[in-house]
């Protein structure tokens, strides 16, 4: 683990109340991520604009940098609402615009916006062409894929000679799966079960029957749907590794309670934490695809 004032990527933390922020700042953040209120998904917490005017204001002073995130597919009912929410974050000194969806980045273009977009899809970025191709857009930076090892990381990073800006989700919750379509709902309401509370709620999971005992837990609100992997990403030892070539490290907070999550920041700053965060949470965690590639080679039998 490099010491604290080695590593040179920021802590990019989601914000849920306005008194976190200097409890935050004290935990070693350099970045504090919002949700809109209109347009983002996966998340329990969100701001309104007129919170955010007064946001930035006391981020800002606190000398820390806001993103807001916009995580969601865009429909063509969304774009009124995507182009006029895009015209409030150009009328305000924000930092960073983290996009799931390019069609973002057409609306931005004409605003002048495209210099603040942080290309964050999942599970598209994932080789040494990335850089280069985003690049050319002139945005702010891409989020590697989530589903890449550690050596491909290195890879793309030692090769992107343009240096645009690279960022990793690196602990929390991961996304496997995200469709714009109701899920839940159709399964419920095909199995008559409408009385079960279902929208917003983070407690549902499913399974497989060839994997006994293990539960994805699956989520959906007015976006969509979402299913996650069963066990959580931590990446404690591998932030030395980031130091030196990534420029935002982003912790995940959904489904995370506010001890686990603190924790959890305590733990990436000062080494010396790591086991006994581990010892209290470490039977959900492990360490993603950093290790393992998620290519299959079709078994040839002779």
């Amino acid at each position: 683990m490099l010491e604290k004032e080695e590593i040179k990527l920021k802590l990019v933390a989601p914000l849920h109340h306005e008194k976190e922020i200097d409890f935050l700042k004290s935990l070693g953040v350099s970045v504090l991520m919002i949700n809109s209120d209109c347009l983002t998904t996966r998340s329990s917490h969100f701001f309104s604009q007129s919170q955010i005017v007064t946001l930035i204001k006391k981020i800002h002073e606190t000398n820390l940098e806001l993103y807001v995130n916009l995580n969601t597919f865009l429909h063509e009912s969304d774009l009124i609402i995507a182009e006029s929410y895009l015209a409030f974050l150009k009328s305000i000194d924000i930092d960073g615009i983290i996009i799931f969806d390019w069609t973002y980045y057409t609306l931005a273009k004409p605003l002048g916006l495209e210099s603040k977009l942080i290309y964050q899809p999942g599970t598209l970025t994932t080789n040494l062409y990335d850089p280069w191709f985003y690049t050319s857009f002139n945005i702010k930076g891409i989020t590697l894929a989530r589903e890449i090892t550690l050596d491909s990381i290195n890879i793309i990073a030692q090769n992107n000679v343009n240096e645009i800006e690279l960022s990793i989700i690196g602990h929390g919750v991961i996304p496997m799966f995200y469709s714009r379509r109701p899920l839940i709902d159709n399964y419920l309401q095909t199995k008559k079960l409408n009385s079960i509370k279902y929208l917003s709620e983070t407690d549902l999971y499913i399974a497989e029957s060839t994997r006994e005992g293990v539960k994805y837990p699956i989520f959906e609100d007015r976006f969509g749907t979402h299913l996650f992997r069963n066990r959580y990403l931590e990446s404690f030892n591998e932030i030395q590794l980031f130091g030196t070539f990534l420029s935002d490290f982003f912790l995940e907070r959904f489904m995370m309670d506010d001890d686990e999550f603190f924790a959890s920041i305590k733990a990436y700053q000062n080494h010396k934490l790591i086991d006994e965060f581990m010892k209290n949470y470490g039977h959900k965690y492990d360490k993603g695809f950093y290790y393992k590639s998620t290519s299959l080679k079709l078994e040839v039998k002779r």
